[in-house]
């Protein structure tokens, strides 16, 4: 095949540009530190789940940023039973 043939020209690797920023990470990350699915994140970062999948894969930088987001949510959740447990014991049951 020859280079100019491949992908109407395209270099090989010369693709869309990345759409990996600060900004879309921190959209991610708030979305999941508020409890809130991968899917949903993906739509407010306005990132497919297989980019997600690839950045999770790739990117050691993001999937630090998630880990933490988690850890935020969890812990979040876990004052919010806390709360509740201390006014009724069927809270504490959970």
């Amino acid at each position: 095949m020859s280079e100019g043939s491949r992908r109407g020209g395209a270099r090989p690797g010369a693709g869309r540009p990345s759409k990996y920023s600060v900004e879309v990470v921190g959209r991610f990350c708030v979305e999941i530190a508020k409890g809130n699915s991968i899917a949903y994140a993906c739509r407010a970062a306005r990132i497919g789940h297989s980019t997600y999948k690839r950045w999770m894969r790739e990117n050691p930088e993001f999937r630090d940023a998630v880990a933490n987001a988690e850890a935020e949510s969890e812990r979040a959740l876990v004052k919010q039973l806390q709360g509740h447990a201390e006014k009724d014991w069927r809270a504490a049951k959970f």
